[in-house]
């Protein structure tokens, strides 16, 4: 268990090692992870937000191929899980903000829990009742990079941190849904206490610190998704919810707008900065607003 070092007086206020130390130097960890700690990405491991081969624990998360990137894991579950529990993790769990970890292991956790593949689950669960992933229309599911060869045909591991091929309509009907609080047309999937929750800040003031590079001083993070709690910028309105991605997505639902925006880019972001072509974007969409 790797823990930033607190000192009283010069003397040690309580057993912790470093981030940089052994791996086999570690501490007990103080409590089990919860089903919260997976929501807010604070079970205590995830994207160690350094240049590669900083630490000993990133090169031992990357030899084990489970450092979070682009393309969906290579491993079978039962393996990624058997590896990812023999690293020690990095924080003590509900203490900091790690991206990404916590997001494979709810897929996990559904899948089991379910006693589906996470596939399977989310199309009866999500997909079906919201009629996403079909042609408009008629109703026949469409086949999107339907190559034998392709990394998104049958993956070994269905990523629940992003795993998921879909498109802008179905990626909006998710996010029209999330602005109906749970319920879109006449299909409810969540109460609206529960999308009250996900999109409600659950961090800290020392947690959003210490991830800085993707909060600032303007957002926080729900269950599963960013949360603006400043306005810095036209686009970074409190109460907007949704997320940068990675590969080069920007989602974000406004209720105080009674908007949703998306876009959809081809090139995949080189840092954890959002690109320019995002905020030019979000300030285009928000000069765009009459009243």
């Amino acid at each position: 268990m790797h823990i930033d070092k607190k000192f009283i007086g010069g003397e040690s206020k309580e057993e912790v090692r470093q981030i940089d130390g052994p791996l086999d130097d570690t501490v007990p960890a103080k409590r089990s992870i919860t089903l919260r700690d997976l929501l807010t990405l604070r079970l205590g491991i995830g994207a160690v937000i350094a240049p590669p081969g900083s630490f000993p624990i990133q090169k031992a998360i990357e030899a084990a191929g489970l450092a979070p990137g682009p393309n969906p894991p290579i491993l079978a579950p039962d393996e990624w899980m058997s590896r990812l529990s023999s690293l020690p993790l990095v924080h003590q769990p509900g203490e900091s903000w790690m991206y990404h970890t916590g997001s494979d292991i709810l897929g996990v956790l559904l899948s089991r829990a379910s006693g589906m593949t996470l596939e399977k689950f989310l199309k009866e669960r999500l997909f079906t009742p919201l009629g996403m992933m079909v042609k408009p229309g008629t109703g026949e599911l469409v086949v999107h990079d339907g190559s034998t060869d392709s990394r998104w045909a049958n993956p070994a591991f269905e990523s629940g941190g992003g795993g998921l091929v879909s498109t802008v309509d179905d990626y909006l009907v998710f996010c029209l849904m999330l602005l109906g609080k749970g319920s879109y047309g006449s299909t409810r999937v969540l109460s609206r206490s529960t999308v009250e929750l996900m999109t409600s800040d659950q961090l800290t003031q020392k947690q959003k610190e210490q991830a800085h590079i993707f909060f600032e001083d303007h957002s926080g993070w729900g269950l599963g998704m960013g949360v603006n709690i400043r306005r810095n910028s036209l686009g970074s309105t409190p109460g907007r919810f949704g997320w940068d991605g990675g590969v080069g997505t920007s989602g974000y639902t406004d209720p105080a707008e009674n908007m949703v925006g998306i876009l959809m880019t081809q090139r995949m972001m080189q840092s954890p900065e959002p690109p320019r072509v995002f905020s030019d974007f979000w300030t285009t969409a928000y000069q765009a607003l009459s009243n």
